[in-house]
Formats: structure tokens, C-alpha cells, sequence
């Protein structure tokens, strides 16, 4: 989950993301809580402006430039994780879900993939279309819409 938001916050994505983000876990807060985080003061309107300036330019490349060892481990990250049959066991599904975040990280970053990367994320995404947690069918599903409009 940590590189998958790392790579958007990369990327020059993160205010178009964390609106959708916000959205999700703006439902779940109670009435008091969501009044509180209306309430705006001078030093979050600053800093609001200050990170719409920063969080809209892409430091991708420049962090992970194309050919290195690090953004070849980042877009092999979901290969090795299946290799390691870690979907299994306690915790397999927390993993799960966490991959398909991951592939739409992706996506949306903008990553260019090989065919056969390519085939085997989107093996992984029907796979967990399939699975029978409503939460990963969910992440399955942003994930997918991000593979195709990416």
C-alpha cells in the first residue's frame, strides 16, 4: 500500500487521488468529526495551496527513472508477491487487496509495462474479480478501469 501511494504522490496525481480517497474515508467519520474537518483556519487554506502546487508535477522519472533497478522492482513487485504465494494464509486477503491497489497505483502513475506484464496484471485482477470479499472485488474493479483508461 506504502509504494503503491508513494507512486501516485510521484507522479503528479495525488491531488485527483486523494479527492477520491478523502470521499471514501470522509463516510465513514461521524457528523462531529465531519463538521470539525469543514471548519478551514488560514494555515490550511495556505497549506491547501501550497500542496495542490507540489503534489500536480511529476517527480517520477526523475525518482525512478525508466531502466533502473528500483522501477524494475516496483513494476515486478506484484510477479514476485505471487511467487511467494503470498495471498495465502493470515493475512492473504489484506495482501490481495493490497496488490490490486497496487496494479491501479500503477496505472494511474502512468508505468509502462511489458505484454507480458501486462497479461499477467490483468490475470491477477480477474482472479480477484472472482474472489468472494466485496472489498477486493472493489479494489479489482478500480484497478481494472485504471488498466484500460491508462
Amino acid at each position: 500500500m506504502g509504494v503503491s501511494e508513494i507512486l501516485i504522490g510521484l507522479s503528479g496525481k495525488s491531488s485527483s487521488h486523494r479527492k477520491t480517497v478523502l470521499e471514501s474515508a470522509f463516510r465513514t467519520l461521524s457528523l462531529k468529526e465531519r463538521n470539525l474537518i469543514k471548519e478551514e483556519t488560514e494555515n490550511q487554506k495556505a497549506f491547501k495551496l501550497h500542496y495542490e502546487v507540489i503534489s500536480g508535477k511529476n517527480y517520477l522519472h526523475e525518482c525512478l527513472p525508466e531502466g533502473s533497478e528500483q522501477r524494475n522492482q516496483v513494476t515486478t513487485l506484484v510477479h514476485m508477491i505471487e511467487q511467494q504465494k503470498l495471498y495465502k494464509g493470515k493475512g492473504g486477503e489484506i495482501v490481495r487487496a493490497a496488490v490490486c491497489h497496487l496494479i491501479n497505483c500503477l496505472c494511474q502513475a502512468e508505468i509502462k509495462f511489458s505484454e507480458n506484464q501486462m497479461i499477467e496484471l490483468f490475470s491477477t485482477l480477474k482472479e480477484n474479480l472472482k474472489h468472494p470479499s466485496i472489498d477486493i472485488q472493489q479494489e479489482a474493479t478500480n484497478a481494472i478501469q485504471s488498466f484500460f483508461t491508462s
